[in-house]
């Protein structure tokens, strides 16, 4: 089986004082020339906006996302909301995280529920760079 995929991305981020934002979009496409395999393009972007508190290291964020599993069919695609804090323990050496992530999925989409269209979720995660 032989694969080809494209992929093309922007970005963009900036900060303002305490204001952090970003935004992302990617497209790709995916080939395939196995009998029953079928092409795809998926494609999705996200915005995040947050407030990052000086002196206690707290960031306040909110992020969008859209992710359409393929544009070449109907019904495919999920939004996710998330809402969390970030504190900053050592700069950005390590960060520990705490977000509220509500996803809701088209009927066609690959996280769909045989009951429901959501799902919501509480993450902790811990992030250290050294």
């Amino acid at each position: 089986m032989k694969e080809d995929r494209e992929l093309l991305g922007f970005d963009l981020s900036g900060q303002w004082k305490g204001v952090t934002a970003q935004f992302e979009y990617n497209w790709w496409e995916e080939n395939y020339t196995e009998p029953g395999k079928i092409s795809k393009e998926p494609k999705g972007w996200y915005v995040q906006a947050g407030y990052l508190m000086d002196g206690i290291n707290l960031e306040p964020a909110i992020r969008f996302e859209q992710y359409d599993q393929d544009a070449n069919t109907a019904e495919k695609t999920e939004e996710v909301w998330t809402v969390g804090v970030n504190w900053y323990a050592k700069g950005h050496s390590l960060k520990i995280s705490a977000n509220w992530v509500h996803s809701e999925f088209d009927r066609q989409a690959s996280g769909w529920l045989a009951a429901d269209d959501a799902r919501d979720v509480f993450q902790m995660q811990a992030q250290l760079y050294f």
